[in-house]
């Protein structure tokens, strides 16, 4: 679930995985259509606890670091769309571990569109 599919550049929006025992990583991908092709744009990171949601433009970091720990998916994890997103169709796409069934968690990919609006 995503709380707004029309942000504007700049918004902060939450990412929720409505599934018992879900579990999320830090970073989750933003993807713009370019009228082909999906293109990964940007690392989107979770707030968790006292560090802000932020971004990094793919590729800009060559050396960034970015913890692979788990935060529990049922929960709302603000993350924040790029200040300089143009406006067009993107893509949040999200890797989960979700447990169908007891002690067998699976991977999964998970996506949703959104329409980045222009700022009035």
């Amino acid at each position: 679930m995503v709380s707004n599919l029309r942000p504007r550049a700049g918004d902060l929006i939450t990412v929720r995985v409505e599934a018992p025992d879900s579990t999320l990583g830090l970073a989750t991908r933003l993807d713009r259509w370019d009228g082909e092709s999906w293109q990964d744009e940007y690392v989107l990171l979770k707030q968790n606890g006292e560090q802000p949601a932020s971004y990094l433009k793919t590729g800009s970091s060559p050396n960034a670091v970015i913890p692979d720990i788990g935060l529990p998916g049922d929960m709302n994890w603000p993350i924040k769309i790029p200040d300089e997103a143009e406006p067009g169709r993107y893509r949040i796409r999200e890797r989960a571990s979700v447990s169908l069934q007891p002690n067998a968690p699976q991977m999964v990919e998970l996506s949703v569109q959104l329409q980045v609006i222009v700022a009035s």
